[in-house]
């Protein structure tokens, strides 16, 4: 699978969970919803992309306090190269370590 144009709402998916990425943070989808402003019927099928391309982790995570079971999301170093591409933006100097 290739993307041959990019949409806004991927651009703002890519840039939250690089951003979370730069800060280790694994996000939710919810988390994406909230941070991006996108609706779930673009976000979740957006992160399937990108797992499909081998850009994202997905791994079953803890539920917080009154929540249900819930999939976190991670860069892998393709999609983190993918997604500075994308987004222009330069290397950080340091970045965190997936966890688990």
């Amino acid at each position: 699978m290739t993307f041959h144009r990019v949409s806004s709402n991927m651009l703002n998916v890519l840039d939250a969970l690089l951003t979370a990425h730069e800060q280790g943070e694994w996000l939710r989808g919810a988390d994406l919803i909230r941070r991006t402003g996108e609706s779930s019927g673009l976000v979740y099928p957006t992160l399937a992309r990108l797992e499909a391309q081998g850009w994202l982790l997905r791994k079953w995570a803890e539920p917080r306090a009154g929540e249900l079971p819930h999939r976190a999301c991670w860069l892998t170093s393709a999609g983190v190269a993918k997604a500075r591409d994308m987004l222009n933006r330069p290397e950080s100097d340091t970045q965190a370590a997936p966890e688990g």
